[in-house]
């Protein structure tokens, strides 16, 4: 996988496997429902680098999201 990050996670959706894609709520739901979160999303926290195809659907949810320039600061991730 591009990056080099398969290696860290336990599966990875893509939205040609499942047929719909972001801000579809079905792929958040689906990565909730891969992980045992279902009815518990307000334990997610979902990082990405789009308002409106990644933080606005998963908070919809009652996920929690985060801006990846802003977790970068969270986290102290520095390039």
């Amino acid at each position: 996988m591009i990056l080099g990050l398969h290696e860290y996670f336990e599966f990875v959706i893509f939205s040609s496997d499942v047929g719909y894609q972001k801000p579809d709520l079905r792929i958040f739901m689906e990565a909730l429902r891969k992980m045992g979160f279902e009815t518990e999303p307000q334990n997610v926290l979902s990082i990405g680098d789009n308002f409106d195809n990644d933080i606005y659907p998963a908070k919809k949810l009652g996920m929690h999201a985060m801006h990846i320039e802003d977790a970068w600061k969270h986290f102290d991730i520095t390039d």
